[in-house]
């Protein structure tokens, strides 16, 4: 059964909207996967910050400083949040930008991609449960309707 077209309404700006910014931050992962440059660094020093969540939870997060040297030889230092069992002296894969070689990420999944997926299938996810809700119940308005069509 076709459905009519409708003029497209809030949800489809949202689902725009939300494409275009959502399309851009895995455009930016893409390009920092792809053009940064991989290197070593060395974790300097750790310390550990609580943080209330939203619901009055605290939780712990590892931060520490690290040192890597960039292409043109010169050190550089950053601070990063670091998984469980980081230690001082431990050296971890880092990835940076030519452009910007002050800043580093971790040369893993989670650190490049992982937020930008995550947040990408959690509004995907929502949207397709949204358009599946609103043609559920239309399919049943038109149901109900050709059923209370008088009878000649």
């Amino acid at each position: 059964m076709r459905v009519a077209w409708s003029r497209p309404g809030p949800l489809a700006a949202v689902t725009w909207l939300g494409a275009i910014f959502l399309g851009g931050w895995l455009f930016w992962c893409a390009v920092f996967q792809l053009t940064g440059v991989p290197t070593e660094a060395e974790i300097l020093e750790t310390h550990e910050e609580r943080r209330s969540g939203r619901r009055g939870r605290k939780h712990t997060e590892t931060y520490g400083v690290v040192r890597y040297v960039d292409q043109e030889g010169q050190v550089r230092k950053d601070k990063l949040r670091l998984y469980a069992g980081a230690a001082p002296g431990r050296k971890i894969a880092v990835r940076y930008l030519p452009s910007q070689p002050d800043t580093c990420r971790q040369d893993d999944f989670w650190g490049i991609w992982g937020l930008a997926v995550m947040f990408s299938g959690f509004f995907a996810l929502t949207i397709g449960l949204i358009r599946i809700g609103e043609r559920m119940r239309s399919a049943n308005v038109r149901q109900r309707n050709t059923l209370r069509q008088p009878t000649e």
